[in-house]
């Protein structure tokens, strides 16, 4: 494959097109399955139509949850951690309660079971 310099103009501010940038106007490159941390990209920023040179960590850094829609992978926030717990601890009670109650009443019926015992003797 014959390598082709890449002239300034054509690297100007409203020179790259979409179609371009497309995977399928790419040809005889290899994907990557990951970036370093120093690993410079070549974006499109669409609003200007501008390219940037940016480093992998700071396009990383530049992010946070709050940028990400959660969809069905739920990230982890104090609210969400705290109305788990909650769950778990009104699960906990009910068992408790409910173990309590069959104990009154076993407890209930020996005492009544004794009482009658006490009484026959």
């Amino acid at each position: 494959m014959a390598f082709r310099q890449i002239k300034s103009p054509a690297l100007a501010d409203q020179s790259i097109l979409n179609t371009k940038l497309d995977v399928s106007a790419v040809s005889g490159q290899t994907t990557a399955s990951s970036l370093q941390n120093l690993d410079t990209l070549l974006v499109h920023i669409n609003a200007t139509s501008a390219l940037a040179s940016v480093s992998a960590g700071a396009l990383i850094a530049s992010f946070d949850t709050d940028d990400l829609a959660e969809g069905s992978a739920k990230y982890f926030t104090d609210a969400l951690a705290q109305a788990a717990v909650a769950g778990d601890i009104a699960t906990a009670v009910g068992a408790e309660a409910t173990i309590a109650r069959a104990a009154e009443v076993v407890n209930a019926n020996a005492i009544t079971a004794e009482a009658t015992t006490a009484r026959a003797a």
